[in-house]
């Protein structure tokens, strides 16, 4: 999958306006990275380092102390991901969107020469109270890059049905890709109804198992999209019950009532000495008896 838009956040104090910018911009078309760092175990030099490569624009959460692992002396550069995520798009020439969030006042005097262009750079002031205005500018003044055009809705879900098989014949993979084969599930499930596809609200419970395994290891970075899918899931398994209900119901008057109401047919005709009515009613209840007993052989051979 390339990408447009890549978010760099410390996940203390910028995770969760990360992953709420992540959410708005995808479901506005845009191509977002957002969680990469569950690949950055033995995979920086190439997966990460890609993703950047393929975007236009680079956006960088600024929370309180964001930047204090950058100017501390004692601190291992290469170990320190936003830093390396920001060097590498600077160098780069990406299009560097800063988003300094409270707490974040103004940036260090001390910054190392790797990332210190980055002090150049604008972006839209963050306001939670302002929020929808800071969120039109960001993506109106700010951000190069233009939402992919989803006209055609079909199209879209073939993409993501491609995007799902590739990630399930991985034989092994990171923590990244069962968090992107989750997000997969999920869009796909959340388009379930909207397609009229309700194979497709089976992968909503998918992704819930596999954010919680995820979750294990790293429960607050996916404790926000836990709580997104459960009550769907919930939703959606109440509808599926009410549905068995409803159809087992009709079964269960259609195997029951059309054959009382045959014999009936039959006894009212033979009292009243209708015989080729009668006759006509026996036909009818014998079709409808070896209709039922090819269906369920039927069953029996498939099974």
């Amino acid at each position: 999958m390339a990408y447009d838009i890549f978010i760099s956040y410390r996940r203390r104090g910028g995770f969760e306006t990360a992953k709420h910018l992540y959410d708005l911009l995808t479901k506005d078309g845009y191509r977002v990275s957002f969680d990469i760092d569950t690949l950055r175990n033995g995979d920086f030099d190439t997966e990460l380092l890609r993703r950047i490569d393929e975007c236009r624009d680079f956006i960088l959460i600024l929370s309180e102390g964001a930047l204090d692992r950058c100017v501390d002396p004692s601190a291992v550069a290469s170990a320190d991901w936003v830093r390396c995520e920001l060097a590498y798009a600077l160098e780069k020439n990406k299009n560097i969107v800063p988003i300094m969030l409270a707490g974040f006042t103004a940036f260090p005097d001390n910054l190392p020469d790797d990332i210190r262009k980055v002090v150049r750079k604008n972006g839209p002031k963050y306001d939670s109270y302002y929020f929808d205005d800071f969120y039109r500018r960001l993506k109106s003044d700010f951000l190069e890059t233009k939402p992919e055009e989803r006209g055609d809705e079909d199209a879209y879900v073939t993409q993501l049905l491609k995007r799902l098989s590739a990630l399930k014949s991985v034989p092994e993979p990171t923590d990244g890709q069962q968090a992107e084969l989750g997000e997969t599930y999920y869009e796909l499930g959340r388009l379930a109804s909207l397609h009229n596809r309700p194979d497709m609200l089976d992968y909503l419970p998918q992704a819930l198992a596999i954010f919680r395994r995820l979750a294990e290891k790293e429960p607050e970075r996916y404790r926000v999209r836990i709580a997104e899918l459960e009550p769907l899931v919930r939703r959606n398994r109440r509808t599926f019950r009410l549905f068995t209900g409803l159809f087992l119901l009709f079964a269960v008057a259609l195997c029951v009532l059309l054959p009382a109401g045959l014999l009936y047919w039959i006894v009212r005709a033979g009292a009243a000495h209708n015989y080729p009515l009668m006759a006509a009613g026996v036909a009818v209840l014998g079709g409808v008896f070896a209709l039922f007993v090819y269906l369920i052989r039927k069953n029996r051979s498939e099974s």
